[in-house]
C-alpha cells in the first residue's frame, strides 16, 4: 500500500509534545522518544518530532485499503489541536 502525504505541525512546544506523549500513552500509543512509529486496527503512522524547530511531522505509511488517508488523519488532528489549545503559550 502506498503512504499518505506527511502532516506537518508547526510551534510544538515540548510542553505540547509532552501533552502528546501523555494522551497517546492514556490511548494505549507508546511513543518513547522524539521518532518513531505507532500502530492501531491496522494503521502504522510515524511520527518525528524536532524540539529545535518546534515541528511534529506524522506519516501515515501504511492502512487498511478500505480505510482513506483523510479518515485516519480525522482521528490523529484534533487528538493533536488538543494539545495545542491545553497549552496555548506553549
Amino acid at each position: 500500500m502506498s503512504a499518505c502525504d506527511a502532516k506537518v505541525f508547526q510551534n510544538i512546544t515540548q510542553a505540547r509534545f509532552d501533552c502528546l506523549v501523555a494522551k497517546a500513552k492514556a490511548a494505549n500509543f507508546h511513543i518513547e522518544g522524539t521518532s518513531g512509529t505507532v500502530s492501531k486496527s491496522g494503521a502504522k503512522v510515524t511520527y518525528n518530532y524536532d524540539p529545535a524547530a518546534k515541528q511534529l511531522t506524522i506519516q501515515c505509511i501504511d492502512k487498511p485499503w478500505i480505510v482513506s488517508c483523510d479518515f485516519v488523519y480525522a482521528q490523529l488532528v484534533p487528538f493533536i489541536n488538543g494539545c495545542i489549545s491545553a497549552n496555548p503559550g506553549g
